[in-house]
């Protein structure tokens, strides 16, 4: 006869065994979100064997590339690692890209279980053996410039176009020929292009004729831009470009200052007309990817971009507390000159700065604490037609609590809840679905996967 012991032990191994043959049945790698993900399921003969670190080795022939990297144990018998696309992309002259692996485990070599199809023989291999995989980078069209420098609302870009070797350092000239010069250091944006960025607000306000001369220093030798035929002879001796600003001003909209904040999530505003690409870089999600920018349909913002991080990272936590971030147009990174909050990061550039006093409640974890006992569970989904929450709350009734849509994303519902421990899910559409949002799970009592919340008691507030 079984005892309660023993049920819940077999029970355990049935999920072990049962995730471990999901992760069996992913062929390695799995590409997603520009990353590689490779799985490693250790099922040895007794718990006593199992692994106690798991590695995988990389080695590409064709550019000599050989990497170790370590696995993290995500149970005790699943190992993960997800390697970005962009270090698979070694060099930029080669578009495909042949890997060939094999884990180390304890030191052992072993072959990939999921991918022996994949395999070739390879003398280093377990073996002599090695799974292998292809990845194929395709390449982005770079941007053409034509004609130097490129005047936006914020002052002036100048690029050099020229190839060189990454060591050389190229300077910046430029000067109104009478009181103001200044020399500015070229930098490299996400294209690898050179740039110089000069600000509206460096320029001298005093010159009225707004023109300029400017010329390039390479390893201490002066160039002129091919980019531009005008040329200049200056007062003070030899040729330079000559940059003529008159009647080629851009009208500067009036933009509200960043952040705005609202109750569907924080928006963003770029003044740049003449962008093809801008992107927001925060640290809301740890400076990890950059947040692409839409151009603003309002006309009141016309050249302007925006972004709404509540609509498309709905997983940045929009807690209370100090944020930084720097847009990135076409590449080139600059702070928001649209908010005075700003400070200098140590290395010559503006970091700007907000505030967020109060978290924006939906986008936070369920539930959320409106009064007293009652608690507001939230589920985001602009394609679901219906939602319900059932859960140890209300017997599993999977009709009893049906969600309000308030906007085109958000569906809520109030529970009174007391000070407990509580087990809930989703259906949506008659499906049902766990809280993307809450990392807690555990099974229930038929052995389903639900979320789990636990609602602790409240101080109550002496006046």
């Amino acid at each position: 006869m079984l005892t309660l012991k023993k049920y819940i032990a077999l029970i355990f191994i049935l999920l072990s065994l049962t995730i471990s043959y999901k992760v069996f049945a992913l062929q390695n790698p799995t590409f997603k979100d520009k990353s590689a993900i490779f799985y490693y399921t250790d099922r040895p003969r007794h718990y006593s064997e199992r692994a106690d670190s798991v590695k995988i080795r990389l080695i590409n022939e064709a550019t000599n590339f050989e990497k170790t990297l370590d696995l993290t144990r995500m149970s005790t018998e699943i190992w993960k690692i997800v390697i970005p696309m962009s270090f698979l992309y070694r060099e930029q002259g080669i578009s495909r890209y042949v890997y060939y692996y094999y884990f180390l485990v304890d030191g052992k070599k072993v072959l990939d279980p999921t991918n022996k199809i994949r395999s070739i023989k390879f003398q280093s291999g377990p073996d002599g053996r090695v799974s292998f995989f292809r990845v194929e980078h395709r390449k982005r069209k770079l941007r053409v410039i034509r004609q130097n420098p490129e005047i936006v609302s914020r002052g002036l870009i100048f690029y050099y176009t020229k190839e060189i070797d990454k060591k050389i350092r190229v300077k910046l000239l430029i000067s109104d020929q009478r009181y103001w010069s200044k020399v500015y250091i070229l930098k490299r944006n996400t294209d690898g292009m050179l740039y110089a960025f000069v600000e509206k607000e460096d320029l001298p306000q005093k010159n009225i004729h707004n023109r300029f001369v400017y010329k390039f220093i390479v390893n201490g030798k002066y160039e002129l831009d091919p980019l531009n035929p005008n040329q200049h002879q200056s007062i003070k001796g030899g040729i330079f470009n000559l940059v003529d600003l008159r009647g080629k001003r851009v009208k500067i909209y009036e933009l509200p200052q960043n952040p705005v904040i609202k109750m569907q999530g924080i928006y963003f505003y770029c003044f740049a007309p003449n962008a093809r690409k801008v992107g927001l870089l925060t640290n809301l999600n740890g400076w990890t990817h950059i947040l692409p920018m839409s151009k603003s349909k309002d006309p009141k913002y016309k050249g302007a971009w925006v972004i709404l991080l509540s609509k498309r990272n709905r997983d940045l936590p929009l807690n209370a507390g100090t944020y930084k971030y720097k847009f990135i147009v076409d590449g080139i990174i600059t702070h928001d000159k649209n908010n005075p909050h700003s400070y200098d990061d140590g290395m010559g550039e503006k970091i700007s700065v907000f505030t967020l006093k109060k978290p924006i409640n939906y986008y936070g974890k369920n539930p959320i604490h409106i009064k007293n006992n009652i608690y507001r569970f939230f589920f985001m989904s602009r394609r679901a037609k219906h939602v319900f929450l059932l859960g140890s709350f209300n017997n599993w009734n999977p009709f009893n609590l049906k969600m309000k849509r308030i906007n085109k994303d958000l569906f809520v519902v109030d529970v009174e809840l007391h000070p407990g421990v509580y087990f809930y899910i989703f259906s949506v559409d008659n499906k049902w679905k766990n809280d993307p949002r809450n990392t807690n799970v555990a099974y229930n009592q038929v052995n389903r996967r639900v979320s789990i919340v636990l609602i602790k008691r409240r101080r109550k507030v002496i006046k």
